[in-house]
């Protein structure tokens, strides 16, 4: 009968200073919250989120990607520049610059031409008939007949030109209009001096009328 009850209390004992026990910590709890502060918190890093950020890094806010600027981008953007329209500001062009003279390309100066005075060949007469000779250079300077040839004369300052006609069966100076040109000769007016051709073509086309 003693066992009995000896091993009923045992258990029994145990079982109320294990409710004493609980009942003492149950009412310690708020004296040590008091005496320690707030509970810790402890954070919880879940396998998305990057080991190296840190609590204070997570309980900053994000800015939006699309507004987020940087110190570049506020030191380049105008200070008052009404930008709620989208459009960029325009940048004044300063009008009262001076206009820069408009240079034209210097064009060379061509030299002039020496004047070259005209010339008519006595050649161009043959054929042509006397009364035409004396129309275009008027009358000769002197006349003379050689046989059957009429000579015309044409005396320049420093030539002579003889023009040839043929006459048959008359020895007068006055020639038919009719009578042609045979042919023509060009000699210097003074001796041993050269004939300078161009010259006397020169001389001789100054006296056509």
């Amino acid at each position: 009968m003693s066992l009995i009850n000896a091993d009923f209390r045992i258990p029994f004992c145990l079982s109320l200073t294990s409710l004493f026990a609980l009942i003492f910590l149950t009412a310690c709890q708020p004296l040590i919250q008091a005496q320690t502060g707030a509970q810790t918190k402890i954070p919880v890093i879940s396998p998305s989120e990057d080991k190296a950020t840190t609590p204070a890094e997570q309980n900053q806010p994000i800015a939006p990607a699309s507004t987020a600027l940087t110190a570049e981008d506020i030191a380049a953007s105008p200070l008052h520049a009404d930008t709620s329209s989208g459009e960029q500001p325009v940048k004044k062009t300063d009008t009262n610059e001076p206009e820069q003279p408009t240079v034209e390309p210097i064009r060379p100066i061509e030299p002039e031409k020496p004047y070259v005075k005209p010339t008519f060949n006595p050649a161009d007469l043959v054929g042509h008939s006397h009364s035409y000779v004396s129309a275009q250079f008027g009358k000769a300077d002197f006349n003379r007949t050689e046989g059957v040839i009429h000579i015309l004369q044409y005396r320049q300052a420093d030539c002579v030109i003889d023009l040839f006609i043929k006459i048959v069966g008359t020895t007068d100076e006055i020639l038919p209009p009719s009578a042609k040109i045979l042919g023509w000769a060009m000699r210097e007016r003074t001796i041993n001096k050269p004939l300078d051709q161009t010259l006397c073509q020169q001389q001789f086309y100054e006296r056509k009328l």
